[in-house]
């Protein structure tokens, strides 16, 4: 009898000492257990198909984050390279200079001279005749933001433009001046607000991390007819997540894994993870 309790005994301590070790341990694919197997489970749904209607519900757009390997960020190249990719909307950070000329930087300070216009964005767009390519615009400061809005205003790009970069207390000024652009709060840990405060101060949508998302805040925010965009930088599993949740954007420095998945998802093909994994190198 002291023999099978000893047994028994030894066996509770190695699952003890074993349970923190699987459950955060990360395999070759850097996913913990317990990712592993929501992702697998995700996966083997397709959120995308009403069954009701037989139908493909909407796809999200998905933006490219704001750093290149080969290219200096905010500049023409940057966004030439960006351009070329596979997502539906681009990343810009935006300031302003003292002559009120919007300009791709970081602060005020690097909107000097050297800065890339924005109305150069807007006029590769133009000659491109693109009608399809949108900008999610991050605000590094706020003032001139009429300047941005004119010249959004101008190139009619209003309906393809979504303004981030803006954070509870920031909201009110920002929606005064771009009152027909979407504008998204930066929601987080420290977001004092609730999603009910932050529509009424003129919140559009939200902008969290994939870490951050959750089914409630997604059923909350549609409640409330608000935009949910994901940032899931190089994060396999936050974008299935975000993709699993139908946000409304994902924001990644690799857009094309998210949209290999989800028209992979889309023609219900989708078996497993390693295929996609294997095809963009993630680890």
């Amino acid at each position: 009898m002291k023999k099978k309790l000893l047994i028994a005994l030894t066996a509770c301590v190695a699952a003890l000492i074993l349970l923190p070790f699987l459950l955060f341990f990360k395999g070759g694919d850097m996913l913990t257990l317990p990712q592993r197997i929501t992702v697998n489970r995700f996966l083997s749904i397709n959120p995308f198909f009403d069954e009701e209607t037989g139908e493909q519900t909407a796809f999200v757009h998905v933006a490219n984050a704001n750093n290149s390997p080969s290219t200096r960020k905010n500049s023409f190249l940057w966004f030439l390279n960006k351009y070329e990719g596979s997502a539906s909307y681009i990343e810009l950070d935006v300031a302003f200079s003292s002559d009120k000329v919007v300009c791709l930087a970081d602060s005020y300070e690097e909107a000097n001279e050297d800065a890339v216009a924005f109305e150069r964005i807007l006029a590769h767009l133009k000659e491109n005749q693109d009608t399809e390519t949108g900008l999610l615009i991050n605000l590094s400061e706020y003032s001139y933001l009429d300047s941005l809005n004119a010249a959004i205003g101008r190139a009619g790009m209003q309906g393809r433009t979504v303004v981030a970069g803006v954070n509870e207390n920031s909201l009110i000024f920002v929606k005064n001046h771009l009152t027909q652009i979407p504008v998204l709060c930066d929601y987080n840990s420290g977001t004092k607000s609730s999603l009910e405060e932050l529509k009424t101060l003129g919140a559009d949508g939200i902008i969290c991390s994939s870490d951050n998302l959750s089914k409630s805040l997604v059923r909350k925010a549609r409640e409330l007819d608000l935009l949910v965009w994901a940032r899931c930088e190089n994060e396999f599993y936050g974008t299935v997540k975000a993709l699993n949740y139908c946000v409304d954007g994902i924001v990644s420095s690799e857009p094309e894994v998210a949209c290999m998945i989800r028209d992979a998802w889309g023609e219900n093909i989708v078996n497993d993870i390693k295929s996609v994994k294997e095809s963009f190198d993630i680890k």
